[in-house]
C-alpha cells in the first residue's frame, strides 16, 4: 500500500507487509499487475513533490517462509531494474527474523550492487527514525 506520508527525504513510501502474502494463495501473474497498479500509485505522487524515487518498506514481522516468494521478489527486481530503473531510494526491511538470513543470502545475488546499498535492515526504533516517523507505519 501507498502510505499518505512520506519519509524524511520527502520520498513517497510503499509499505509491504509481508506476514500477508502467501505463496500458495496467489496468481502471480495478477499479483505483478497489481505491483504495477501500486509503483505507478506512488510515482504520481513523485510527481507531487517533484521527488524521482520511493521508500519501500518490507515489514517482515510474522514471517515465515509461506510468505517467501521467490518468484516474485525476482518479478520486483526486473520490474524496478526495466520499467523503473533509479525509483529505488531506499529499501527499509523490518521486524526480520533470523531465518530471512537465508532468503536474504538468495536475493541479493539477484541485485546490482548500487540497489543492493540501497537495501537496510533496520534493527531498532533509532535506526528507523533515521529514515521515517514510526507512527506513520499501520498497525496490521
Amino acid at each position: 500500500m501507498v502510505l499518505s506520508n512520506r519519509d524524511f527525504c520527502g520520498r513517497p513510501v510503499l509499505y509491504i507487509p509481508a506476514c500477508k502474502h502467501n505463496v500458495q494463495d496467489r496468481d502471480i501473474d495478477d499479483l505483478t499487475r497489481f505491483i504495477v497498479f501500486i509503483l505507478e500509485e506512488a510515482c504520481k505522487k513523485c510527481f507531487e513533490e517533484v521527488i524521482d524515487n520511493l521508500c519501500i518498506i518490507f515489514d517482515l514481522k510474522d514471517f515465515g517462509l509461506n510468505s517467501m516468494d521467490y518468484p516474485l521478489i525476482k518479478n520486483l527486481i526486473w520490474l524496478l531494474s526495466k520499467h523503473y530503473p533509479e525509483r529505488l531510494g531506499v529499501c527499509l526491511v523490518l521486524n526480520s527474523p533470523a531465518i530471512f538470513s537465508g532468503c536474504w543470502a538468495v536475493i541479493r545475488q539477484w541485485l546490482d550492487d548500487i540497489t543492493a546499498r540501497k537495501v537496510v535492515f533496520i534493527n531498532s526504533q533509532e535506526e528507523l527514525v533515521k529514515y521515517i516517523h514510526p507512527d506513520i507505519l499501520p498497525n496490521l
